[in-house]
């Protein structure tokens, strides 16, 4: 038998009104909600002071470039002088720029609104940078010099240069088994990888340089000739600091691979 006061509040708990315990409910989700809103627009404020600072300000005028090229602008006439982030939702966000006539010397205020990739999750401060870095990635590969790094992966570069470092005079062998397990698409079935060199290393992936023998070609005097050239792999993900792109790198090793490339990457 239940104790008089514990029979008491489990019968209060069955009868209690339903509409009340509904709005409590309701409340709850709702003071969740704000809480939800508050966490983007904390993180949508942070973003924004960040792309605005002086770092970013040559990545936010690639982009308006390349938003302005697609537009039809003619910048035989038309010249950017500023360019500011003034918004940012979970939709994308939105560029001011001032576009400025060589022909009368007017300028006006153009609000540029730029989509995020799609598929790209945006509810944090880490989930838009990297939607934002994509952004510049594809605004450098379209109006850019191709010759010309995207100062993003100069600033991941310099905070990955000892790791790099340290793969290629340590774990060589390593480096060489991400040119067969990774980039093999690249080569010829009888291509033979002689070295491999990690020349770059980001948040995003890895560039290798190869050098290989083609083993099918010989030159006029019977030799067989060597040639060196780049290949890049990209990560499953994109890493967020150089302690996820180590981790990432050792995954790639680590994974399922055939006998016969994890006895080739020790030769």
């Amino acid at each position: 038998m239940l104790p008089p006061t514990f029979a008491v509040c489990l019968a209060a708990l069955v009868t209690w009104p339903a509409p009340l315990m509904q709005q409590r409910s309701n409340r709850a989700a709702a003071r969740l909600s704000h809480l939800m809103t508050e966490t983007y627009v904390e993180g949508a404020e942070n973003f924004m002071a960040e792309v605005n600072s002086a770092e970013h300000a040559e990545e936010l005028h690639v982009i308006a470039k390349q938003k302005n090229t697609e537009d039809g602008v003619d910048f035989n006439i038309e010249q950017i002088s500023a360019v500011k982030l003034i918004d940012v939702d979970e939709g994308g966000m939105v560029i001011e720029e001032i576009l400025c006539s060589s022909t009368d010397q007017r300028c006006i205020a153009i609000d540029l609104p730029i989509s995020w990739p799609a598929n790209m999750p945006l509810s944090k401060l880490g989930e838009m940078r990297a939607a934002y870095n994509e952004i510049v990635r594809k605004a450098y590969c379209a109006v850019a010099n191709s010759d010309t790094i995207p100062p993003m992966y100069v600033a991941q570069q310099e905070e990955l240069n000892r790791l790099m470092s340290l793969m290629n005079s340590e774990f060589s062998r390593m480096v060489k088994f991400y040119a067969l397990r990774h980039a093999s698409e690249a080569i010829a079935p009888m291509e033979e990888v002689e070295r491999a060199r990690l020349t770059q290393l980001t948040f995003e992936g890895l560039t290798l340089e190869l050098t290989t023998v083609d083993l099918a070609v010989e030159s006029a005097n019977g030799r067989l000739e060597r040639k060196v050239w780049s290949t890049s792999v990209l990560f499953p993900m994109p890493c967020n600091d150089p302690y996820e792109v180590e981790e990432a790198l050792i995954r790639m090793f680590a994974e399922e691979r055939p006998r016969e490339i994890a006895d080739a990457a020790y030769y």
